[in-house]
C-alpha cells in the first residue's frame, strides 16, 4: 500500500485546573491496486461525534448535578479561565 496522507481528530480532556487538547493521527493509506483508501480507526469514545472525553463530561456532570451549577455558568467558567467557548450551534 502507498500512504496517501493521515486523518487527525482533536478531542477535550479535562484535569483540574486545566484543559488539555489530544490529537489521535490516523494514517491513511491507498491501495496499490487503486481500489479505495483505508483509514485506521477512531478509538471508542463515550459520545459519538463529540469532542469531550470522559474526564471532561464527568466534570461538567458533576459541576451541574452535584454543585448546582447551571450550564451556563460553567461556559462562561471555561471562557474566562481557559479562553474557550463553544461555537454558538451548540449552545
Amino acid at each position: 500500500m502507498v500512504k496517501i496522507g493521515e486523518e487527525v481528530t482533536e478531542t477535550l480532556e479535562y484535569t483540574p485546573a486545566s484543559l488539555i487538547k489530544r490529537r489521535t493521527i490516523r494514517p491513511k493509506y491507498a491501495k496499490a491496486d487503486g481500489d479505495g483508501v483505508i483509514i485506521g480507526d477512531l478509538p471508542s469514545r463515550p459520545i459519538e461525534k463529540c469532542i469531550a472525553e470522559s474526564s471532561l463530561l464527568a466534570y461538567i456532570l458533576v459541576s451541574k448535578f452535584v454543585d448546582h451549577l447551571p450550564l451556563y455558568r460553567l461556559i462562561q467558567k471555561f471562557s474566562r479561565e481557559y479562553d474557550w467557548k463553544p461555537a454558538e450551534s451548540t449552545l
